[in-house]
């Protein structure tokens, strides 16, 4: 087994290293220096300076090792996601169904609506649409989803394909988005409400950025918010 974990490291670091620099600095925990460039974008950004030519590349050179390092650890979605999002594109983004339909919490709110449309199906209250409450997800329960859709509603859409024959269509729709620091600050009083944790090193310090910084990749143009979302049909 140690075997097997001394491998998967050094192929994480090889790999990193090929990506580059920062890659390679973030996968081996030397990220001090990426954190304090980090954090001086991070105060322009809420004083709502422009950043130079040079501050930019090195923006889209951090994300981008993000994004690869994402795709390395399995965490596709959020990885696809990210990539999407620096893409800057605006184009809706498919996610496999499969990410949701094998959360048990999704499971049990799919067996509530079914028993909710075929009640009212009886009782002719058959109703166009039935929207969940919010499904939260943990970090403990499933962290792959965690990381791109910790909190969504399931929505669900009875078709009648013939007499007495209904098929439910789910979709969950999200925008991918971040919480601006204005938002932050008018909310909770402070710029820096959320940050998220990407790696932490032997000497147990956190890389962190900012959720108010990935926002502002959008008014300086490096990115651009989208749709993202996931169907699937099951019979009545």
């Amino acid at each position: 087994m140690r075997r097997n974990i001394s491998v998967l490291v050094i192929l994480v670091l090889l790999s990193a290293l090929v990506m580059g620099c920062t890659a390679y600095k973030l996968a081996t925990g030397d990220f001090s220096e990426l954190q304090h460039r980090v954090d001086l974008l991070e105060q322009k950004a809420i004083e709502k300076q422009q950043f130079t030519h040079e501050e930019k590349e090195f923006l889209k050179d951090l994300y981008g090792s993000l994004v690869f390092g994402g795709r390395l650890l399995g965490y596709k979605e959020a990885a696809n996601m990210l990539d999407r999002y620096l893409k800057a594109s605006g184009a809706p983004l498919k996610i496999a169904e499969s990410i949701y339909r094998e959360n048990k919490k999704v499971q049990q709110v799919m067996q509530k609506i079914t028993v909710c449309i075929k009640r009212d199906i009886l009782q002719k209250t058959i109703k166009s649409s039935y929207t969940s409450e919010a499904i939260v997800v943990e970090h403990k329960e499933n962290p792959r989803l965690f990381y791109f859709s910790n909190v969504f509603v399931l929505q669900a859409k009875p078709v009648k394909i013939a007499e007495d024959y209904y098929i439910v269509k789910w979709r969950v729709e999200l925008t991918a988005r971040f919480p601006s620091y204005d938002e932050q600050k008018q909310r909770y009083g402070v710029y820096k409400y959320f940050r998220t944790p990407f790696n932490t090193n032997s000497q147990g310090q956190i890389f962190t950025i900012d959720d108010g910084l990935s926002h502002y990749l959008c008014v300086v143009g490096l990115a651009k918010e989208f749709i993202y979302y996931a169907e699937w049909i099951t019979d009545l």
